[in-house]
């Protein structure tokens, strides 16, 4: 399977933006061995979420081909403050950059979590929270690297579902430390 064809659908579209991910873990099989216990990330500063509504991973018309998600609807700055170290990784609280007053632009609307263990990749798991909206999203995925290709690119891809059962994959890259 090449990466440029990656787009897996299933019945149940959580679990196809579940197993686009798993399969991209695979497909990188070899990458992820080189990585074992040399990854690094530090969720802290400015990113750019990329939100797709429908599951399933593209690639990017760069010549390093980026991983994005597919039927992209939504774009946003967000922001990370390193908050605790935990016992399998780094704690962050973050939020939605320019929303002001806005419960999603508040410190802790977003608490990340990674997961590492000091071997293989880095895992992470993002839940926003507007609790004034008794609002909840889940973003669960993985570092993805471009080690040969673009070795600067600091960027986590996976997937998401929210509590009124929407889902699809997002893509949230570095813009600024």
């Amino acid at each position: 399977m090449s990466r440029n064809s990656l787009e897996l659908r299933k019945s149940t579209p959580f679990l196809a933006a579940i197993f686009t991910v798993t399969a991209l873990w695979a497909l990188s099989g070899s990458e992820a061995a080189a990585q074992t216990d040399q990854d690094t990330l530090d969720l802290s500063g400015d990113w750019t979420l990329t939100m797709g509504f429908s599951p399933g991973l593209t690639v990017d018309a760069t010549p390093a081909h980026h991983w994005i998600p597919v039927a992209i609807a939504t774009v946003y700055p967000v922001h990370f403050d390193f908050e605790e170290a935990t016992e399998h990784g780094m704690k962050y609280l973050g939020y939605y950059v320019g929303c002001g007053g806005h419960p999603l632009g508040q410190p802790g609307a977003l608490v990340a979590e990674t997961f590492y263990d000091n071997r293989g990749v880095q895992v992470v798991q993002i839940l926003e929270q507007a609790m004034a909206f008794n609002y909840f999203c889940v973003r669960s995925g993985k570092h993805q690297r471009y080690p040969v290709d673009d070795p600067t690119r600091i960027e986590v891809l996976g997937g998401w579902v929210d509590i009124g059962g929407n889902n699809g994959n997002f893509s949230l890259v570095k813009t600024s430390p």
